[in-house]
């Protein structure tokens, strides 16, 4: 039993240790910022914001929801 004991603490303290180097190697990434070489870090999805508002400003995208989009407590409608 005693053995038994001694085994399940190694395998509980082994899990903790690979938590623990995972977390580290985890926060090391996101604060050295290795997600690619433009842009600022912190997420894999850079947003242009010149870009976008250009082509918000030309008309192509608009700044407002689309006509089918409804909230969750709208009633029918088509929302505008």
């Amino acid at each position: 039993m005693k053995k038994l004991l001694n085994h399940s603490r190694l395998r509980d303290a082994r899990f903790v240790g690979f938590v623990l180097v995972n977390l580290f190697l985890i926060s090391g990434f996101l604060v050295s910022g290795s997600g690619g070489g433009s842009g600022p870090a912190g997420g894999w999805r850079r947003v242009d914001v010149t870009t976008l508002q250009l082509r918000i400003d030309a008309g192509d995208l608009v700044d407002r929801e689309a006509r089918w989009y409804h909230r969750a407590g709208d009633k029918g409608g088509d929302g505008l």
